[in-house]
């Protein structure tokens, strides 16, 4: 699955998703030594969705990864609400990291209702001025 999400029509972005994607797949063949938790979601016996986690604190949980095929509608609330109940239920936080400026997965993150947001600002340095 993880393959199939690195391409897209701009050549950026494939570049982009092509190098995110060879990182996860490293920390997918590592994910137990490293500590991580997850779930998946299979339909049919295709994997359509993912997520990885690090328990940080016995409080804290960091989603780092969360993964989901385009053509399933809403399957990442669903990846999202499962995880936590089933295998995330002892953690009272759950950090989504951030959004990346990106304004619809802000907003996505904004939809949880979360109990703190960093706000977070981008520094554009000119060496030559």
């Amino acid at each position: 699955m993880q393959r199939s999400w690195t391409h897209d029509e701009n050549e950026f972005m494939t570049r982009m998703l092509t190098a995110e994607g060879e990182g996860i797949l490293r920390v997918l063949d590592h994910w137990r030594e490293m500590g991580l938790i997850g779930g998946a979601i299979e339909l049919d016996g295709r994997l359509i969705a993912y997520t990885l986690a690090e328990p940080v604190t016995p409080e804290l949980i960091m989603i780092h990864y969360e993964k989901g095929l385009p053509e399933f509608h809403e399957v990442y609330q669903v990846i999202n609400k499962d995880f936590l109940f089933h295998d995330a239920r002892s953690y009272k936080i759950a950090n989504r990291e951030e959004d990346m400026g990106d304004p619809g997965l802000r907003h996505a993150k904004l939809a949880y209702l979360p109990c703190g947001y960093v706000e977070k600002c981008n520094v554009h340095w000119n060496a030559n001025a």
